[in-house]
């Protein structure tokens, strides 16, 4: 699954095990900047996911 940093807009990949509908605390490493990502009800991947 790949992720946008909402700070940079730089693109990550993280593993395809789905973001659970809790909060989970992510880290660009491209700027440091920490956000938290959650699930959209009913689906398997966090708002900053891309297709």
């Amino acid at each position: 699954m790949w992720l946008t940093c909402p700070n940079c807009s730089s693109e990550h990949e993280f593993d395809d095990a789905p973001i659970p509908a809790r909060e989970q605390e992510l880290e660009c490493t491209d700027c440091e900047h920490a956000w938290r990502e959650t699930a959209a009800p009913g689906s398997t991947q966090g708002p900053g996911a891309r297709p």
